[in-house]
């Protein structure tokens, strides 16, 4: 098998296409991560959440913007993005909720010296924070859609950057065009082989593949560039 049929069947085009759409996928995922609760406090029986943009997901966020407005253009930037909004999800996910109860301890023992006194004077103490959940339960969902969406953005972008440079560049003298030209390239304007769309025979019109001297339907010499499949 050619190198040429091999970089058909990779299919640059359609690789950049599912990146795009990947890339894309992660960095809304990452908007609504930011947007999404972070931290979710109780309060007096009451969820109180506390969203991402709120803190380190207001970097997510713009992050995201960043990655949807230039990331085409620039995807190892949008591949940076992703790996840093993976980090930050991650941290968030496991540090939140350890921070969230630890601050709840610390307001809880602050109230001692008062629910002390109420019981004292036979009133009930005040306990405004349940604490017999664990650290799990102080995060919400907004760090695992940042993780997630982070890392989708970072290999759709890895993705993209590839199937750019396999769309601009020859499989066998590497040479490379720039991506306005891609796709008018048929031939390699360094070596002359064929990297543009599959090809009929001129006389059958039988699909024929890079590289080919004979047609293999009709045996006709294709001695002139075959004619484009419409």
């Amino acid at each position: 098998m050619n190198d040429a049929g091999i970089t058909r069947r990779i299919s640059p085009q359609g690789l950049w296409r599912a990146a795009v759409m990947m890339s894309t996928a992660g960095a809304v995922a990452m908007a609504v991560g930011a947007v999404l609760p972070w931290a979710r406090v109780p309060l007096f029986g009451v969820e109180l959440d506390v969203p991402g943009v709120a803190g380190l997901g207001a970097l997510t966020l713009f992050a995201a913007f960043l990655a949807l407005v230039f990331g085409r253009r620039f995807p190892l930037l949008a591949v940076g993005l992703g790996l840093t909004a993976l980090g930050i999800g991650g941290q968030a996910q496991q540090e939140t909720g350890r921070v969230v109860k630890g601050h709840l301890l610390g307001l809880q023992q602050a109230l001692a010296p008062v629910n002390n006194n109420l019981v004292r004077a036979g009133l009930p103490s005040i306990d405004p924070f349940p604490m017999g959940r664990s650290w799990e339960g102080f995060v919400g969902p907004g760090p695992l859609w940042t993780f997630w969406g982070g890392a989708a953005l970072a290999v759709g972008a890895a993705a993209m950057f590839a199937g750019e440079r396999l769309g601009r560049s020859c499989p066998r003298c590497a040479a490379r065009w720039s991506p306005a030209r891609a796709g008018a390239v048929t031939f390699c304007p360094a070596c002359g082989l064929r990297v543009g769309p599959r090809s009929a025979c001129p006389s059958c019109q039988t699909p024929v593949e890079p590289g080919d001297t004979f047609c293999a339907a009709c045996g006709v010499g294709l001695t002139y560039p075959p004619r484009p499949l419409p």
